[in-house]
């Protein structure tokens, strides 16, 4: 191709090098990135939520969540991630629903995207409350990305989050066995 002691195969095998280098380097990198935030831990109490307003009904009440096991799914209307996870969400919902599980979403968007939440629900299949302008609530709970989901036990405790070893779905079979 070139010969070996010409300019071209100079610049050739520096770029070699240099790309090379690139790639190690961004292994390094990555290697060393901390593992996804999970939020607020296992084994916490979940905060009072906090919503500006809701869509899919009105707020849950006291009533409505007392002796349930609850799964916290942190979504927003503009995340690919948040409708990437629905399908499995949604699946869930249909399949625990009846046994005393109840989903409640949560974004930070405010009232001014309200049309925008509305379209993400109908085009992801939730059904379940959604509170929205929830920035405080998640705040208490760790929420540094989304999506980001916690199974509540029926005593108000968080008992499955994401860096938890088991699936979602072992995490609500858990809560639901526990006394």
């Amino acid at each position: 191709m070139f010969k070996s002691n010409s300019p071209h195969a100079a610049f050739f095998t520096s770029m070699v090098v240099v790309i090379g280098a690139m790639v190690v380097f961004s292994l390094l990198l990555q290697s060393h990135q901390p593992a996804r935030h999970a939020g607020r831990p296992v084994g916490t109490q979940l905060p009072p939520i906090k919503a500006q307003g809701w869509l899919n009904g009105e707020a849950p009440t006291s009533e409505e969540l007392a002796n349930k096991v609850l799964v916290i799914d942190a979504w927003a209307s503009w995340c690919g991630p948040c409708i990437q996870q629905a399908p499995e969400l949604v699946l869930l919902h249909e399949r625990y629903h009846a046994q005393g599980v109840e989903f409640i979403g949560l974004t930070g968007e405010t009232e001014e995207h309200l049309e925008a939440m509305q379209r993400f629900l109908k085009r992801t299949g939730i059904t379940w409350k959604s509170g929205y302008g929830t920035n405080e609530t998640l705040r208490e709970l760790g929420v540094d990305a989304i999506p980001m989901v916690w199974v509540v036990d029926r005593h108000n405790q968080i008992v499955w989050n994401q860096s938890s070893s088991i699936s979602l779905e072992e995490g609500i079979r858990q809560a639901l066995a526990a006394p």
